[in-house]
């Protein structure tokens, strides 16, 4: 792909195509109720009589970054061009301007502070109203997310790698009140400021107090994301203070030459290093005052202190969730006092997975779980929750959520070949639903890169948007007329690797044909067309389009072997598979149990009924079926091979527990397969038809994605993999 470029339509096309494709989203959006609306008022500006973008007295950088990328669209949407202007003094009357950012809409009126707080921190208001413009959001940074919602408004469009730029003749703007914010409080996904990322709204260490101290010509491997080494730096304290560093087991303080920057292990009991954090990170807010965001973060190591008082701080050995939080709760808790905007990131990574059991993090702290690669996932295809290579994750978020639902991030990471983007669209919009406040991504994809973080991006300012459209519309705009083809062949691929194949990345030779023939109507489309050349320079499609060709001349398929053989005992019977979580040598199948029965453990009507369409539903989907309370059983903790159905069934199993109901809310359900059974049951016991109903969406999700109104896919591995899922209708994103 190539640079960012823009494309110039006609008015009359402009508006045409805005309301061809964005009107069903905007629907969706109000109906959601993360998007706010704007509201058309009588009257409106005149583009060509204004004279002026105003801001206020002594614009901060983004503010005059805001100022000056907003001129330049003006310019290229109405042919006008506008001073910027730093009003002094800016009248309540004036009029014929556009007032930018916080001081100039507060000091005209045209916005109100009441206005700007109900969109903290990232939001904004928009205003065309009384022969003027406001923009602003209730910091700097919003008030440059401001300009692009304006654009947006205008129908400008943004790609990250590609923008579309409507030229208008008529210069008049209806006047309309729009005020926006982003579903995540935090996203850090690598994207233009046109895509509101909050990429750049991260303190960097490496610039902050004592940058000398952090240069490549020490040594220094510091970077944002693991900053204890720059809160606590071994050049500074080491020699004169070793115990401000981990004890290992064999009583002697970790060696200086044992551990860089970025792995730097603190002794967290420690109360100078507690004292020195906290001055440290004060430093380092004064250095980046725009920053809202600050990692505290220890180092990128397993090591960690083994001396009393650290032991201590653990509410289960080996475990230091706990701990951390004790050092990270009183950096905030000190730091806040004196910038009670900031927010402070830790990790749930390593040996801080599990939930904490004795701290909670405080309000201005949010933890990020990370799902590391070969220790609680091997899946990048499929949302967490859905796949049994991904149960741990899926078990540990769940751990948090229960324990700190306000607190809550994702760290994720596109890195790795597998294919990401389907299951991101997915996950965003799980987490969005739970409340999470950040997204943090680790890295860039590898495949379709610029359409995935476009998605991303979109889905992490409003959850409500459908990811299919904005592949949709993402491909449209960079491939033009064969657009719809390539979108088209992106998802037979998302299908074919994350669908019921089993083997989470390989591709079967019946796939390619299909997927060959996608590829060279899109190519076919092209031709003669502006999008000829950008079609043919894209290296990663021109690869597919080779291999595919090659594949097909050749009669085989572009992978080491076919679609995988799985060696099931008996066809006959229904298995619930346990895969084992490792870096390498993973198999799917790693253990399978044995599905004997249904049992309800009780007389409700509503669990009865729910098992009886299971019944039929695992017939139809497997091929199988499972007979329902075939005899009684008292069920316990050790009851294995059965699905329990309800709520008396799944508590007596100790599969589901009282606070996974709990967490699930007053109309959510709990579905859970692990260690030979399965568990379904919902809050309120009138209601375990939708307990089965996200069964069924679990089912969908792993195998092929279908949707409820596509029916239930036909699965002819009779094979369940192991999940688990708290949730509420509707269910999954």
């Amino acid at each position: 792909m190539v640079g960012t470029q823009s494309f110039i339509q006609s008015p009359e096309k402009a508006h045409s195509d805005c309301r061809r494709k964005f009107l069903p989203l905007i629907l969706a959006l109000v109906a959601c109720g993360i998007y706010m609306p704007c509201h058309a008022l009588a009257g409106q500006v005149d583009v060509g009589q204004l004279q002026a973008i105003v801001t206020g007295p002594a614009p901060s950088d983004l503010e005059q970054k805001a100022a000056d990328e907003l001129a330049r669209y003006l310019k290229k949407i109405y042919g006008i061009v506008l001073p910027v202007e730093s009003g002094a003094s800016i009248a309540k009357t004036a009029s014929n301007v556009i007032l930018l950012g916080e001081k100039a809409v507060l000091a005209a009126g045209a916005i109100k502070q009441e206005e700007l707080d109900k969109v903290k921190w990232d939001g904004y208001v928009i205003k065309v109203q009384d022969n003027r413009i406001a923009l602003s959001g209730p910091r700097d940074r919003a008030t440059l997310f401001s300009v692009a919602g304006f654009l947006e408004h205008l129908g400008a469009r943004f790609y990250g790698i590609a923008e579309l730029i409507p030229s208008f003749k008529e210069k008049k703007i209806k006047d309309f009140v729009l005020l926006d914010k982003p579903t995540f409080e935090f996203r850090r996904i690598k994207v233009p400021w046109q895509l509101k990322s909050s990429y750049e709204d991260l303190g960097d260490p490496r610039y902050a107090a004592d940058p000398d101290l952090f240069t490549k010509d020490k040594g220094s491997d510091l970077w944002i994301d693991h900053t204890a080494g720059y809160l606590v730096p071994k050049l500074l304290y080491y020699d004169e203070h070793p115990e401000y560093y981990a004890l290992l087991k064999n009583g002697r303080r970790i060696a200086k030459k044992k551990f860089s920057d970025r792995r730097t292990p603190l002794c967290l009991s420690n109360p100078d290093v507690m004292k020195i954090s906290i001055q440290r990170m004060i430093d380092w807010i004064k250095k980046q005052p725009e920053k809202r965001f600050f990692a505290v973060t220890y180092g990128d190591t397993d090591v960690w202190c083994q001396c009393s008082k650290c032991k201590h701080l653990d509410a289960t050995p080996g475990q230091f969730a706990d701990r951390n939080l004790y050092w990270v709760n009183g950096i905030a808790r000190e730091v806040g006092k004196h910038y009670p905007d900031k927010v402070f990131l830790t990790h749930a990574y390593g040996q801080t997975r599990q939930p904490a059991q004795n701290l909670k993090p405080e309000p201005n702290v949010i933890v990020l779980y990370a799902p590391f690669w070969g220790m609680s996932t091997m899946c990048r295809i499929h949302p967490y929750y859905s796949c049994n290579r991904s149960l741990l994750a899926a078990l540990e978020m769940e751990g948090w959520f229960k324990w700190a639902p306000e607190n809550l991030g994702v760290y994720d990471y596109s890195i790795g070949d597998q294919l990401k983007m389907h299951a991101y669209e997915k996950k965003l919009k799980f987490w969005a639903k739970r409340g999470y406040r950040a997204f943090y991504e680790l890295g860039n994809p590898k495949q379709f890169r610029h359409l995935e973080n476009f998605v991303k991006a979109k889905l992490a300012w409003n959850a409500s948007l459908d990811p299919e459209k904005l592949e949709a519309e993402f491909c449209d705009a960079y491939y033009g007329p064969g657009g719809k083809h390539v979108a088209a062949f992106i998802r037979s691929l998302y299908l074919e690797k994350g669908g019921d194949r089993g083997n989470h990345g390989e591709v079967s030779t019946e796939h390619i044909p299909d997927a060959l023939r996608l590829l060279e109507l899109a190519q076919q489309s092209v031709k003669g067309t502006d999008f000829e050349a950008r079609f043919n320079s894209d290296r990663e499609l021109q690869e597919f389009l080779s291999t595919y060709r090659k594949a097909v001349s050749q009669n085989k398929g572009n992978t080491t072997r076919a679609r995988p053989k799985h060696k099931v005992p008996d066809h006959t019977r229904l298995w619930l598979s346990k895969s084992r979580i490792a870096r390498k040598q993973l198999t799917d199948d790693f253990k399978l149990t044995p599905l004997r029965a249904i049992y309800t453990n009780g007389g409700v009507d509503a669990d009865l009924e729910a098992a009886r369409k299971l019944q039929l539903y695992l017939q139809q989907i497997y091929g199988v079926r499972l007979p329902v309370n075939p005899d009684r059983i008292t069920v316990t903790k050790n009851t294995k091979e059965v699905i329990l159905v309800g709520q008396n069934a799944g508590l007596a199993s100790e599969l589901i527990t009282q606070a996974d109901l709990a967490a699930a809310g007053t109309k959510g359900v709990v579905v859970r397969g692990l260690d030979g059974r399965i568990a379904i049951a919902a809050s309120n016991e009138s209601k375990t038809d939708m307990a089965l109903e996200a069964f069924l969406h679990i089912i969908r999700v792993r195998y092929g994605g279908h949707s409820p109104e596509n029916g239930l896919p036909q699965i002819n591995i009779p094979i369940i993999r192991e999940f688990t899922l708290i949730d509420w209708p509707p269910f999954g994103p």
